[in-house]
């Protein structure tokens, strides 16, 4: 079964410091170099079936909630529903929720998504900002802010996390 990866967006741009830097630039900057990031991490993964990043309502995404982008879903919510809520949701839901696994560094959104069985990383691990990081090998633009194809060190460290998050054995 291939895993679902639901990434609360926000939380991660303000989380990972490279991110968190193009917020200076712009909230769409920052949000593109996040959908890069996780477009280039999933084509090279053959066990992730879906990365979804959620955001808060966005009043400039007119008439529908959810679009993709590079191969990667955005899902925006409605006015007067949080991206937390709709998160834990979206793991309730899910018809297989061992399967997910969450990026956050939300207290709340962890508790609610580990209680329907999904796993949890926060952004700085999973992003892996001291070692790469599992979606760093994003392309595209010429403003130098990309950074190298993830190492074998750090998608083994990763790799190994993982299958401590989701009880696979070795």
């Amino acid at each position: 079964m291939k895993r679902t990866v639901i990434v609360d967006a926000y939380n991660a741009i303000h989380q990972v410091p490279d991110l968190r830097q193009r917020l200076q630039k712009s909230l769409e900057d920052a949000r593109e170099l996040l959908v890069r990031r996780c477009a280039a991490w999933v084509a090279s993964r053959r066990d992730v079936g879906a990365v979804k990043l959620v955001f808060d309502g966005d009043s400039s995404v007119p008439q529908s909630d959810v679009r993709m982008m590079h191969g990667v879903q955005c899902i925006y919510t409605r006015s007067g529903e949080a991206a937390d809520d709709r998160i834990v949701a979206m793991v309730a839901e899910a018809m297989a929720p061992s399967a997910c696994l969450v990026v956050t560094a939300d207290r709340e959104v962890a508790a609610g998504s580990e209680a329907h069985g999904a796993a949890v990383v926060p952004p700085q691990v999973f992003f892996g900002e001291a070692a790469g990081g599992p979606a760093a090998g994003g392309r595209g633009g010429s403003d130098g802010a990309d950074k190298p194809e993830l190492t074998s060190a750090a998608a083994k460290s990763i790799n190994d996390q993982l299958k401590r998050e989701w009880g696979i054995e070795r």
